[in-house]
């Protein structure tokens, strides 16, 4: 995976996620501002925080993962709402505790590049 969006809005917890990312040689950008789905076409990753205020949010990550399979990571301190808890079983879809994130986030991010080449190489 080449490039990640992480939307946070918590900025010392966006230290930490762009510290695991660098480990990987993961490039990233950080908004805390409103985006569509257009701007995540940039994207191989979209990594989001539950400090992330945006309206609507299961409803946006939901179609990211109909319309177009983008492997979302969400972030939150708490265990997963109903709502998210329905996105489980969706391959693309994983839930990462804030405090297990430093060994829980460079796994996920693992599973999904090989998932990725996976594809790939059945795609040529």
């Amino acid at each position: 995976m080449s490039k990640a969006l992480i939307c946070i809005g918590d900025s010392l917890l966006g230290i930490r996620i762009s510290r695991i990312l660098s480990g990987k040689a993961m490039a990233y950008d950080i908004v805390n501002n409103a985006i569509n789905k257009e701007d995540l076409l940039r994207y191989d990753i979209f990594i989001v925080h539950s400090s992330y205020k945006l309206p609507g949010l299961y409803s946006f990550i939901e179609n990211i993962l109909i319309h177009n399979p983008l492997p979302v990571i969400y972030v939150s301190l708490n265990t997963m709402s109903n709502q998210f808890q329905r996105l489980s079983g969706n391959d693309w879809f994983v839930h990462i505790d804030e405090v297990k994130m430093d060994s829980e986030l460079p796994l996920a991010l693992t599973m999904f590049q090989k998932n990725k080449q996976k594809i790939d190489t059945l795609l040529t």
